[in-house]
């Protein structure tokens, strides 16, 4: 887990500019704190619930559970991300990576925030997946959705 990662967008390299006149955050991308991978599920119920199934915030629910569990078992194959504001360390986003298999890993439920969207947040977010995955030894990287 590296806790390590804070930077502006900007200052990442990704090339990225707000698509207003907001300042680009400073953020922190480190492993969830306590109650956060409750965050992680009813940011995805309230963003994405109404347009999918019924049972989307169940779905979203046992792959964060599953998630939990292997990192806990592997983490050196198992995680997932916050990224939180530097200032007031609140959550904006994140992202999960878990093992498929010995070669494959998935990259799970992406989200950041609608009011932090456009700002880099999310590829700064899957570079920090795509770096881990080669880190661990994988070979591939699935998305899943």
């Amino acid at each position: 887990m590296d806790n390590g990662d804070t930077k502006s967008a900007a200052e990442n390299g990704d090339g990225l500019k707000s698509k207003s006149c907001r300042p680009t955050p400073v953020l922190t991308l480190r492993y969830p704190k306590e109650g956060e991978f409750g965050w992680m599920i009813s940011q995805n119920a309230k963003i994405y619930g109404n347009s999918r199934s019924r049972y989307w915030e169940q779905f979203v629910a046992e792959g964060i559970l599953e998630v939990m569990q292997r990192a806990a078992a592997d983490p050196s194959r198992n995680t997932a991300w916050i990224a939180a504001t530097a200032v007031d360390d609140e959550p904006v986003g994140c992202v999960l990576c878990v093992e498929k298999s010995a070669t494959v890993a998935r990259l799970r439920f992406l989200l950041v925030v609608p009011e932090a969207q456009g700002l880099g947040i999310g590829t700064r977010l899957i570079n920090k997946c795509i770096r881990f995955a080669r880190d661990a030894g994988y070979s591939k990287l699935m998305l899943m959705t």
